[in-house]
């Protein structure tokens, strides 16, 4: 696999600017208490107060700082391997380095459009700009023929389409519902407040899921390209886990509370959803054969392959 400094470069930056973001956004708490205010159609909204997060609403900033923790304990350390694996020119380690910055260009995107304006905006557009570049550059540095040729033959492809395909109906269920019911209904969104729109909706919708469906074709298509939209799906579905559960707990313990509706489905789902994610990405990342390892099953690769 081509080894691109530019992706080294970049992901490190993502890294140093990600842990910093989510450092300050978990440790600053600052001063001050949560008050109320009335949002445009006239809800009763009660806004965090204090800390970087101290003009989004209680559930939002609460969910932020949750995630905070994911990324500095998780996201942050998966983003270091990723990089140096690719560096070693690692064909599971740039893999690995795809889903990662899929992960913090989805988390930096929450904030940059999500998050109300604060002291680190500038910061989250650097994060998502960095993140955004590292994929598109660690994409193009991999050849999709060359990994589909290392593929190992006992890698799941059809049980993992058909888990993208459910993780797609997952999402119409959890987000597409809702959004439709609140259209018919006039209402605004549950927990909307103060903000425009519902960003994760957004993204959801707009990118993970139609990826999903995309990556779930390519795969029973046999399709190299599927593999490398597949990947970042799967890091990104084993993310949701930790992440959904720390921002739960941070949520409970600021005293949000939740009809029981609202945490079997979005929590219970998603955790269901990440764990099956978590064991996909495993079995693929573990099906990759790195120059060491002999071919995988499948197609072999011709004496004048370039080397992965």
């Amino acid at each position: 696999m081509r080894v691109d400094k530019m992706v080294i470069l970049l992901s490190t930056a993502v890294a140093l600017l990600g842990g910093a973001a989510a450092g300050v956004g978990l440790l600053w708490d600052g001063s001050g208490a949560a008050w109320s205010t009335v949002s445009i159609h006239g809800d009763a909204v009660l806004i965090y107060g204090h800390g970087l997060y101290r003009f989004d609403n209680l559930i939002t900033a609460a969910g932020f700082r949750g995630v905070d923790l994911v990324t500095l304990v998780v996201g942050v350390p998966l983003l270091g391997v990723g990089i140096v694996s690719y560096q070693r020119g690692s064909l599971r380690g740039g893999l690995l380095l795809l889903g990662a910055l899929a992960f913090f260009l989805y988390n930096s995107a929450s904030l940059a459009l999500g998050a109300a304006y604060n002291e680190l905006f500038l910061v989250y557009v650097a994060l998502l700009g960095c993140s955004l570049a590292g994929l598109v550059l660690t994409v193009r540095a991999i050849d999709a023929t060359v990994l589909d040729a290392r593929i190992a033959d006992g890698f799941p492809r059809r049980a993992t389409a058909a888990f993208l395909f459910v993780l797609t109906g997952v999402f119409v269920v959890v987000w597409l519902v809702p959004a439709v019911a609140a259209l018919v209904s006039a209402a605004p969104p549950p927990f909307l407040d103060t903000y425009t729109t519902v960003v994760t909706w957004v993204l959801d919708l707009g990118v993970v899921m139609p990826a999903s469906l995309a990556a779930g074709v390519l795969l029973l298509r046999r399709e190299p390209a599927g593999y490398l939209v597949a990947a970042p799906i799967l890091i990104i579905t084993l993310m949701l886990g930790p992440a959904l559960t720390s921002m739960t707990i941070a949520q409970l313990w600021s005293g949000i509370s939740f009809t029981p509706a609202e945490l079997v489905g979005p929590v219970i789902g998603f955790l269901v959803a990440s764990a099956v994610g978590a064991i996909l990405a495993v079995r693929l990342l573990r099906s990759v054969a790195d120059p060491s390892s002999p071919v995988g099953g499948g197609a072999h690769l011709p004496a004048t392959a370039p080397s992965a």
